[in-house]
């Protein structure tokens, strides 16, 4: 899958989300779903960015995958 196919299918998802929250009521379901897309996204956004940018090199590596997670 390339990136444009992968994050045409995530913003799909999310505008399904989106839907599925309006017609409930309820604006936290599928809430750890959208955080595992948006935290995909940019993780590749920084990983893209640390390989093409040359500050990005210099820079220390934070675990942001842990300030991510997303509790029901």
């Amino acid at each position: 899958m390339t990136t444009r196919e992968r994050l045409e299918c995530g913003a799909r998802m999310l505008e399904r989300i989106d839907a599925q929250r309006q017609s409930k009521g309820d604006p936290g379901i599928f809430a750890a779903v959208e955080g595992k897309i948006v935290g995909r996204e940019l993780d590749e956004l920084e990983t893209e960015w640390r390989a093409t940018s040359e500050m990005g090199a210099l820079l220390h590596q934070p675990n942001l995958s842990a300030r991510r997670s997303v509790k029901p």
